[in-house]
């Protein structure tokens, strides 16, 4: 159980913990959880959509700034530069390393509830929910940020074409 857990919230489900309308939760057929066991591991899985979802955008994010610096490094070979060839895409770079910095910590610290389970064999859901307690507030935020970018960018793109 702890297993699907730790890979739910690193945005990995399976059969107990599933994904269902843009969130994590765990299988409705499940019966052997109590309903308070059940409302806790939802609300520990909404970190994990939220790490899949960061994490989809800085992979879509890298992958869009390798491209602009190939185009670049191309053109700057050409000597066909000019200032409107870089974009504003330093800026997001830098705010997808901020976030790629945040995932690192929540990894770190999921990784240190399976170390600590792997040692003791101890494993409490109000434990995982304290050591979790702080990206409670700052992973929804930053989900959100990925989604208004992603609106943003949707409405831009199409109000210039």
């Amino acid at each position: 159980m702890l297993h699907e857990i730790l890979f739910a919230l690193l945005g990995k489900t399976g059969n107990i913990i599933i994904e269902s309308d843009q969130k994590f939760e765990i299988n409705p057929l499940i019966t052997f959880l109590t309903t308070c066991e059940k409302e806790l591991i939802n609300k520990l899985v909404i970190l994990g959509y939220c790490y899949k979802s960061i994490e989809k955008f800085l992979k879509d994010t890298y992958e869009a700034f390798c491209q602009t610096s190939s185009f670049i490094i191309n053109k700057l070979l050409e000597d066909e530069i000019n200032e409107f060839s870089f974009g504003k895409s330093l800026y997001l770079k830098a705010f997808s390393f901020a976030m790629n910095e945040v995932l690192r910590d929540y990894r770190e610290v999921v990784l240190t509830v399976e170390r600590e389970y792997l040692k003791n064999r101890v494993f409490t859901l109000s434990l995982l929910n304290i050591q979790l307690a702080k990206f409670f507030f700052l992973m929804p935020e930053l989900n959100i940020l990925v989604i208004l970018y992603d609106f943003l960018w949707f409405f831009h793109y199409f109000m210039i074409d």
